[in-house]
């Protein structure tokens, strides 16, 4: 697959028929058959995936995705039986929507958060000072002084 269809801007039809033409190579590998098998599954598309039915396939999609009410995320998440959807989230962001979901009687399956702290471990990397400064903030303290403030505010 040509770099400049992964690393630079271009249009996504480009992007679908550079990764049809790699497919069409992995014969074999589990990608070949999972992508295969999910537009058989989602899409009732019964021939593989190549260079030569890549733009007819993308058509068929995304009429589909734009068409069916049953191809949304809920739809897609409740056709899969999925019970159970873990988001990643780090300690300050707002679990406003997750709130909202829960609440929601119409999802048929849990979201919940992940506590992915990177950002508060990450004491190389650009922009730590102002991360403490935000978790701080976020749990009402003024500032975390000590590696056990910082601590404290994580859990």
């Amino acid at each position: 697959m040509d770099e400049k269809l992964i690393t630079e801007r271009t249009d996504e039809l480009s992007r679908f028929k550079g990764f049809a033409d790699t497919l069409s190579l992995a014969i074999g590998n589990p990608m070949y058959h999972w992508c295969n098998l999910e537009l058989k599954k989602y899409f009732d598309i019964n021939e593989p995936l190549c260079p030569a039915n890549a733009e007819k396939i993308w058509d068929k999609c995304n009429d589909k995705l734009k068409n069916d009410p049953g191809m949304s995320a809920r739809g897609l998440i409740s056709q899969s039986n999925v019970a159970y959807v873990g988001t990643t989230d780090d300690p300050i962001d707002s679990l406003e929507w997750h709130e909202k979901i829960a609440a929601d009687k119409s999802v048929n399956f849990m979201v919940r958060p992940s506590f992915r702290p990177d950002k508060a471990i990450n004491i190389t990397k650009a922009g730590f000072r102002e991360y403490i400064k935000e978790l701080a903030a976020t749990v009402g303290k003024e500032s975390l002084d000590s590696t056990s403030d910082v601590i404290d505010a994580l859990v």
